[in-house]
């Protein structure tokens, strides 16, 4: 009897950890303005898992590359920073938003201005690949992204 509740627990503890998932909600990308080939998209990365997990990568096809950066305050001016990873905490989230973590996707093509929607793939350091539609936005804002 003991030895079937201890397969049990650790068949349910197998199943919870595989079930736990990320989840992306509040997604855009900004509209690329003219002359400018960058971008940036922000989004919500929730973790239900019970270990932290870190974004790795982002791609998109309408864009040459994507880099994780962050905004930084460096002798008086913010200033953007590329970083390797951005840790999601367990059974938490993180925003990713203007004038903090974003996606900066650069040598992107003007003409994405006529989509409604890009594609985008993240993939997580516990291997998971996340792959969802962001609404394009025309935002204005005094915080463009140029590069």
């Amino acid at each position: 009897m003991i030895k079937r509740a201890a397969f049990l627990f650790m068949a349910s503890m197998i199943t919870s950890a595989s079930a736990c998932e990320l989840t992306i909600e509040n997604a855009y990308v900004r509209s690329v303005i003219p002359g400018v080939p960058n971008t940036a998209a922000f989004l919500s990365i929730a973790n239900d898992c019970q270990q932290p997990v870190s974004l790795v990568s982002g791609q998109t096809d309408v864009a040459d590359r994507v880099e994780l950066h962050t905004h930084v305050h460096d002798d008086g001016m913010m200033k953007m920073r590329q970083v390797d990873a951005i840790v999601v905490p367990a059974s938490g989230s993180v925003q990713l938003k203007p004038g903090g973590y974003h996606l900066m996707m650069m040598g992107v093509d003007p003409s994405i201005n006529q989509a409604t929607s890009i594609p985008i793939l993240l993939t997580f350091s516990n291997g998971k690949q996340l792959s969802f539609d962001a609404p394009l936005k025309d935002v204005k804002s005094s915080h463009h992204h140029h590069h």
